[in-house]
């Protein structure tokens, strides 16, 4: 597994503090818009859509040999 029940809590909660950094962002770049323009802002929002894209796509590459593909069926040990 790529995220287990041992890790959850930290990615949801590093995923909730993530969406809060970025609601708290919304009014400094609409400022920043008002006063240079949105092409500034379009950069900012470019390459913070970019990291966010990387992410995932880094854990994909990394798992990717250690994890069966979806589509087969994988039993689980629930004997602790």
């Amino acid at each position: 597994q790529v995220f287990g029940f041992a890790t959850f809590g930290k990615v949801y909660g590093l995923a909730t503090t993530i969406a809060g950094l970025a609601n708290l962002s919304v009014q400094p770049l609409e400022m920043l818009a008002h006063t240079q323009g949105f092409r500034a802002v379009n950069g900012i929002t470019l390459a913070a859509f970019v990291t966010t894209g990387a992410l995932p796509a880094f854990i994909l590459l990394r798992s990717h040999g250690k994890q069966p593909f979806l589509g087969r069926k994988q039993s689980v040990d629930m004997s602790g």
